[in-house]
């Protein structure tokens, strides 16, 4: 039985365009190569390893990871969520700690697709309550703050009486959701990624073989 072929993801900000190749002074704009092959426009020489925050297009299999290490932080919704195909010579900085991941120095965008599965398995709730519910409560919120500050800010919302995160369901909805799943859409990058901001890692970097 033939495999189903893997689908890399690559997210932008609402321009289209990559953010890390914004910051690099040669920005990529996906949304205005749809159907197209693009070329890195300042591609590494040490395969694959970082010369610069922008050496190589970085792409995702596993689309839930797909606004880690994008260098769009603070996230800021609309996100845009782009199928590619790379092409040519690929690889990644290590199979074992980052199998998801793919880098190439060559790209062709195939398409736009929806962008709320890169929010996680919940994405259409976590975009209801970031669209719809936030606006509508801002204002009961706000006069809630006014009235009790103290009350608000000691306010912890109870799991086990809401039956956990569950999507969608009853006080989920109308309270966990807004403090762990709008969370989610600015969640802070992992360790290790270009994005952190936490303390350096202690782990020696692999030294880049000459090419």
């Amino acid at each position: 039985m033939a495999r189903k072929p893997v689908t890399w993801y690559i997210a932008t900000p609402a321009d289209g365009i990559i953010e890390m190749s914004r910051e690099a002074g040669t920005p990529v704009n996906l949304s205005a190569n749809v159907g197209k092959v693009i070329d890195h426009p300042n591609p590494c020489r040490n395969k694959w390893y970082d010369e610069s925050r922008f050496s190589y297009f970085r792409m995702v299999k596993r689309v839930g990871e797909a606004l880690e290490d994008t260098g769009i932080w603070p996230v800021t919704w609309p996100v845009r969520l782009w199928i590619v195909e790379p092409l040519g010579e690929t690889g990644n900085w290590s199979q074992r700690y980052y199998p998801y991941r793919l880098l190439s120095h060559q790209i062709r965008v195939l398409e736009e697709t929806d962008a709320h599965p890169a929010l996680g398995p919940c994405g259409r709730d976590v975009l209801n309550v970031v669209q719809q519910e936030i606006p509508e409560r801002a204002v009961r919120w706000a006069a809630d703050w006014d009235a009790d500050p103290e009350g608000m800010r000691d306010r912890k919302w109870d799991w086990e009486q809401c039956g956990g995160p569950t999507c969608g369901s009853g006080r989920w909805a109308d309270s966990v959701a807004m403090s762990t799943c709008t969370l989610a859409a600015s969640r802070p990058p992992r360790p290790g990624s270009s994005t952190w901001r936490g303390t350096p890692s202690t782990r020696p970097s692999p030294t880049p073989t000459p090419a």
